[in-house]
């Protein structure tokens, strides 16, 4: 095709409108590159799903940019194909493209003509080799063929998952998992993402692919425990991608910054010091830094920031994520606000959508996401109450899709008694910081592959910082004359801070655990834990 002949040929598809078909589908991509080319990749579209030829010229540049930088821009593009009437062939594209969201229903009218195709040119094989070869002969040819053709089938379709496909790596996992139990003593090891604090882990006994719930009331740390522990896994090596529609992503990252850089947020707001600001920057270099210790020269984040908050535009760009950038962890903050990808009748309906979106695209790429909720306004009506599965805000479907659903708890009791006696032992002393302690139940109140069971911890607000409490401690119980329980304090589980992931240190013995452990509040410092990580300073 010369200079001047770009998108001056007419398509050779099966049946009238193919070739309609097939720059419609060129055009979702350059309209919505996220979504159209989540749906293609996942389908395994190529250049030879395609007869017109401009659209065999452009597939390959379009999945190269794709895989490149996530960029698609039909400037760009035009200029990449270095031909005259490229750019007008490429508008034109768009112009045909009703919609992105379409673009489902343009990959199998792709996949349909494709097949057609196949089978034309088999029957066509077929009546010449009965003429030429003879009958024997003609059979034969005729079984390879039409094995052939299954694979073209199974290329454009997809086909059946068996148990022998994940024979070995069922197997070759539980091996792991005796090795690194029975053999080397690891009592705290199991397939799945491990995460960072063991007490949640035994429950958890490894995340696996599904959708995940972590649900609060507003304001009560969501995003925190988030942070808190998407970090921990930054330090283990998982590369995740944070879906921040929350807040800004650059807030995300402060958070990231507070926690390993030990710095108070709030303080700097209101002009912290020189050395704050240095904490903060070596704070945000572990977070980048994580999971590749001593090494210092470029390597990627484990840790990835998008603001997508369309369901179809984040299910492109976890695609994207998981085959080109290594991300095997997923987070949303937080479900209700996402939007679905039509209009719906109401807001529990685009719930539902969005939440069996996602349910899907964890399943199919098999990875765990988790997805930040908010609890309905009833629970915050007494605040001393329990949260259970039925307080999850608009859907009851977040209940029932999910694998795992865990849930924020103050507890109103430890932090009455904390009002009247601060908990200076868990604050280095300093009663401004314990004022704003928060005592923080995790209740795992679902869970398809473990335990349920709650877990204590304690909320450093500041810092966006959650640690481990005493899981081990029991409560003192207040008993009348006859025996009866009158009144049960909670507060020797939150006594202790015990198996975080980050020991927080100075090295000069004047750091925070170096504090805790003097006064006793850091219980089980010599434990050994394979997912804790040091930080110094």
């Amino acid at each position: 095709m010369g200079e001047r002949d770009f998108g001056k040929t007419v398509g050779a598809g099966v049946g009238d409108g193919s070739a309609e078909v097939e720059r419609c589908l060129i055009g979702a991509v350059l309209v919505e590159p996220a979504l159209a080319m989540g749906v293609c990749e996942k389908r395994g579209v190529d250049e030879g799903w395609f007869t017109v030829p401009e659209c065999r010229e452009v597939w390959p540049v379009l999945a190269r940019m794709w895989r490149g930088s996530g960029v698609i821009d039909a400037a760009v593009l035009g200029r990449e194909l270095g031909r005259a009437g490229a750019l007008r062939w490429l508008s034109g594209c768009m112009e045909l493209c009703v919609s992105a969201k379409h673009v489902g229903a343009y990959v199998e009218r792709l996949a349909a003509d494709r097949l057609t195709r196949a089978v034309v040119a088999l029957g066509r094989d077929l009546m010449k080799d009965a003429g030429e070869l003879g009958g024997q002969a003609a059979l034969e040819r005729a079984e390879g063929a039409l094995a052939a053709l299954r694979e073209a089938e199974k290329a454009s379709y997809g086909g059946f998952a068996t148990v022998g496909d994940f024979e070995q790596s069922i197997v070759s996992d539980y091996e792991l998992v005796r090795q690194r139990r029975i053999v080397e003593g690891d009592l705290k090891f199991f397939t799945g993402l491990r995460l960072p604090w063991d007490v949640l882990n035994v429950k958890y006994t490894g995340v696996k692919p599904g959708i995940h719930i972590v649900a609060a009331r507003p304001s009560q740390g969501k995003t925190a425990i988030a942070v808190c522990m998407s970090g921990g896994l930054a330090f283990d090596g998982v590369r995740q991608l944070f879906f921040s529609v929350d807040m800004h992503p650059r807030l995300l990252a402060e958070r990231y910054g507070a926690l390993f850089g030990q710095v108070s947020l709030p303080k700097l707001n209101f002009g912290g010091s020189r050395a704050d600001i240095e904490k903060l920057k070596a704070g945000l270099w572990r977070v980048r830094h994580a999971g590749a210790p001593g090494r210092e020269g470029a390597h990627p984040d484990n840790i990835l920031i998008s603001d997508a908050w369309r369901v179809d535009r984040m299910v492109g760009e976890i695609h994207r994520a998981v085959k080109y950038d290594g991300v095997r962890c997923v987070w949303v903050d937080y479900l209700q606000i996402l939007s679905g990808d039509r209009e719906y009748r109401t807001h529990k309906e685009e719930i539902d959508a969005v939440l069996a979106r996602l349910k899907q695209t964890a399943l199919g790429l098999g990875i765990p996401i988790f997805c930040l909720a908010q609890l309905n306004r009833e629970n915050g009506k007494d605040p001393s109450r329990e949260p259970q599965l039925t307080d999850l805000g608009d859907s009851g479907s977040i209940e029932r899709e999910a694998s795992t659903v865990l849930m924020l708890w103050k507890d109103p009791a430890v932090r009455k008694a904390w009002d009247e006696a601060p908990p200076l032992d868990l604050a280095l002393g300093q009663e401004s910081l314990a004022e704003k302690l928060e005592p923080m139940w995790l209740l795992l109140l679902k869970n398809q592959q473990g335990a349920t069971g709650r877990a204590p911890f304690v909320f450093y607000k500041n810092y966006f910082m959650f640690r481990p409490g005493d899981h081990s401690a029991r409560p003192v119980l207040s008993r009348d004359k006859s025996g009866r329980v009158i009144k049960e304090d909670r507060g020797p589980f939150f006594g202790k801070i015990r198996d975080d992931f980050l020991v927080l240190t100075k090295g000069d013995g004047t750091g925070l655990d170096d504090y805790l452990e003097k006064v006793g509040a850091l219980g089980f410092r010599g434990l050994e834990n394979l997912n804790r990580r040091e930080v110094r300073e």
